[in-house]
């Protein structure tokens, strides 16, 4: 539950920035993951690592850092972060083919990964002191000890499902945001501004990427390269969802996850399975059958 949750709500992200400006964002997942990194490096020091460069490396922002100031700091870091790409690199790309948005989206997943060796050195995520956000207390369930922090992983994606689906099915911004990604001069002639919905909506798909990768870190691996790596699962979840349904990509990230988790359990019984492979194989396989 604790993998199909962290990718059920990254696929969240990667359907709302699709809806918002028709780009599939393979740097969603490296840019929580960067967040992240300032996250728990924000609770142990009181220093936000600043992303751009050419700024200082870190500004101090409290004291005595809490799980709320840093969250609060932090997801206010992604906003900023998610308007800045769409304004500065997909708006001027809207009009370009969808190779250029890909490569453009990959050169972004590159940058966030070499920023983490910048800021944070080659140590990565063994200098952070990781600490659990959510409670993590062992609970019985079915006759097995699980982590509290996987149910309310579940909670949070399963929630956040719920309000995407009734604010872009139901309200006006919802309404207006599906307006100016399909006919954007249409919008225009009726008074919606499309930039102003693509930096809502991006700031909105970060925040939600940030979220998921920091409520995560204990469960997943907090590393550059294999937490960036996560968009390829929420993608594919994405992609049985048509890049459209908020409710599917949900179901098929957790299904995703889920099966990634049982492999584990295969490779264990059975000798003869290769260690190496089956358990990325997953995604692959939803992809390619899509």
């Amino acid at each position: 539950m604790g993998g199909g949750s962290v990718i059920a709500i990254l696929a969240l992200g990667v359907v709302l920035t699709y809806k918002a400006s028709g780009t599939v964002n393979f740097a969603h997942a490296a840019l929580g993951m960067y967040v992240a990194f300032a996250f728990y490096e924000l609770r142990a020091t009181g220093e936000l690592v600043l992303p751009l460069l050419g700024l200082p490396d870190r500004v101090a922002i409290v004291d005595r850092p809490t799980v709320f100031t840093a969250m609060v700091t932090c997801l206010a870091l992604a906003a900023a972060l998610g308007a800045l790409i769409y304004g500065l690199v997909f708006r001027p790309l809207r009009r370009a083919p969808a190779l250029a948005r890909v490569v453009a989206s990959l050169g972004l997943l590159l940058y966030f990964i070499a920023l983490i060796d910048l800021r944070f050195g080659a140590r990565g995520a063994t200098a952070l002191v990781i600490r659990n956000v959510l409670d993590a207390t062992v609970v019985d369930f079915a006759g097995a000890s699980v982590p509290l922090d996987r149910f309310l992983l579940l909670a949070v994606a399963l929630v956040l499902t719920g309000v995407l689906w009734l604010a872009y099915r139901y309200t006006r911004f919802g309404l207006a945001t599906r307006a100016t990604a399909e006919h954007e001069e249409g919008a225009i002639q009726i008074g919606l501004s499309p930039d102003a919905y693509g930096v809502a909506n991006w700031a909105l798909a970060s925040m939600l990427a940030a979220l998921a990768i920091i409520l995560a870190a204990p469960v997943v691996r907090l590393d550059p390269a294999g937490t960036s790596l996560l968009i390829v699962p929420a993608v594919a979840a994405a992609l049985v969802a048509r890049f459209n349904s908020f409710v599917v990509a949900t179901a098929v990230g957790l299904a995703i996850g889920m099966a990634q988790s049982e492999i584990l359990n295969l490779q264990a019984d059975h000798a003869w399975l290769p260690e190496i492979g089956l358990q990325q194989g997953v995604p692959f396989l939803v992809i390619l059958l899509t």
